[in-house]
């Protein structure tokens, strides 16, 4: 038996009709489904923000689930109708048409909202479309249900992630929204504003004469000491003996050790409010 037979032979009773219908509806849901899994997994790389972390890991969890959609439906179409149907240049366009229409939408939450309303629609049609012509299978019944039921609880992810919490100040778009409440990253902002080659006037000023930067010794050093701490500065700061440069990021804490960096860390955030204000 030919490797083109054993690709076929599970469905050999299928007429050409049938086999043309869930060609068609199945590679749609295909294609649907592997530009989702490119869409989520960028947004799972360019969220940024105070929710930085629980969108980081909300995405990866959407693009791992969708991977696991994909081969299982890209196997059930081998079985079906053979290996030709699944390659790539036959669903390259198709992928890039969602993956288009989807990148309109700036909002990486929205933009997955959308991308899970096009994949219910294209589930939707599947399922009448292959029902109406005879071809549905019961495994293909139950993964095309289970399918369009695991992405209506992506949706209620996304949704919830998107509604505002009561009482909370919405963040903005704007770098010190993006900022102001994450001292590591509030501190990146602040470093590049200064316009310092580096934060150790030592460094700074080598570099100034060995990489022939135009940039004067003297201004180098003056930026250096503008520029936020170094890790060694860091250390010495309140709480540094018993937390080490984690120091920064201390809010309350029971360890007489790391207490006095509450304070310092209070006082900063507050000077951070009052610029806002």
């Amino acid at each position: 038996m030919s490797q083109h037979q054993r690709d076929k032979q599970a469905y050999l009773n299928a007429t050409p009709m049938q086999r043309e219908v869930v060609r068609r509806h199945l590679c749609d849901v295909l294609a649907c489904l592997r530009a989702q899994y490119l869409s989520y997994q960028t947004s799972h790389w360019q969220v940024v923000g105070q929710s930085f972390y629980g969108n980081h890991l909300l995405f990866q969890r959407l693009y791992e689930s969708v991977q696991e959609q994909v081969d299982q439906l890209a196997e059930k179409l081998v079985g079906y109708l053979g290996r030709e149907v699944v390659g790539l240049d036959s669903q390259i366009k198709h992928i890039a048409g969602y993956t288009m229409r989807w990148s309109q939408i700036d909002c990486h939450h929205k933009r997955g909202l959308r991308s899970e309303a096009d994949l219910q629609a294209a589930l939707k049609r599947s399922y009448d479309g292959i029902k109406q012509v005879n071809a549905m299978t019961l495994g293909l019944d139950d993964w095309i249900m289970a399918t369009a039921n695991a992405h209506e609880e992506n949706e209620y992810l996304l949704q919830q992630a998107l509604t505002p919490v009561p009482g909370q100040k919405q963040a903005g778009n704007t770098a010190e929204d993006m900022f102001q409440f994450n001292p590591e990253r509030r501190e990146v902002l602040e470093f590049s504003e200064t316009g310092a080659i580096s934060n150790s006037p030592e460094v700074a000023a080598a570099a100034s004469e060995e990489d022939q930067l135009d940039m004067s010794k003297q201004e180098a050093v003056e930026l250096a000491d503008e520029a936020p701490p170094t890790p060694t500065e860091i250390k010495e700061q309140p709480g540094g003996a018993g937390a080490s440069t984690l120091n920064r990021l201390v809010v309350d804490t029971e360890d007489p050790a790391i207490a006095p960096a509450v304070k310092m860390n209070q006082s900063r955030m507050a000077a951070w409010l009052r610029e806002l204000e």
